[in-house]
């Protein structure tokens, strides 16, 4: 879940300056936007994943990227999605290093390798399907299906996530 929602702008983008929705150099913002909230995020996010609990961390994380995910799609111009975008960077920094926490104190070293490799799967599986998933989307409807797929997707994996952890 936490791929795919990253990747929606990127996988879209192209279609958006298709069609007017951004120019250019706001869709260089906006990827950059996500980029930079994320990267300060994971400081932010080693720090509270010492002090806090990881699940409620990633729960929010998700929570957070769903609703950007719904809201990107909804901004009637390209510099409101600037915005919405660095906080979806945030939200998502918010996943890793609870991951790799939880996966930590509960796993041993070997088991701990193995998920690392499963999780890194999931996200180049991630990375394909919605690659392919994309242009159908814009098919059948507009890029801005790809976004609300994503936010179901992040809806029912946090509550999943929150509902399954101990």
């Amino acid at each position: 879940a936490s791929y795919f929602s990253r990747k929606t702008f990127a996988v879209v983008m192209a279609n958006m300056l298709e069609d007017g929705v951004i120019t250019k150099e706001i869709g260089g913002y906006i990827g950059a936007a996500l980029f930079i909230f994320y990267g300060l995020g994971q400081l932010v996010s080693g720090f509270l994943g010492d002090r806090l609990q990881p699940k409620k961390l990633m729960f929010t994380g998700l929570m957070i990227s769903a609703l950007c995910n719904l809201l990107l799609p909804l901004m009637p111009s390209g510099a409101l999605m600037i915005p919405i975008w660095a906080i979806n960077g945030f939200a998502q920094a918010l996943l890793w290093p609870p991951i790799v926490r939880i996966l930590a104190d509960n796993l041993s070293h070997e088991q701990y390798v193995t998920a690392n490799l499963v999780v890194t799967c999931g996200a180049h599986v991630s990375t394909i399907v919605l690659y392919l998933y994309a242009p159908l989307c814009i098919r059948i409807m507009s890029y801005k299906l790809v976004f609300f797929t994503s936010t179901v997707f992040c809806l029912v994996a946090g509550i999943i996530f929150i509902a399954t952890m101990s």
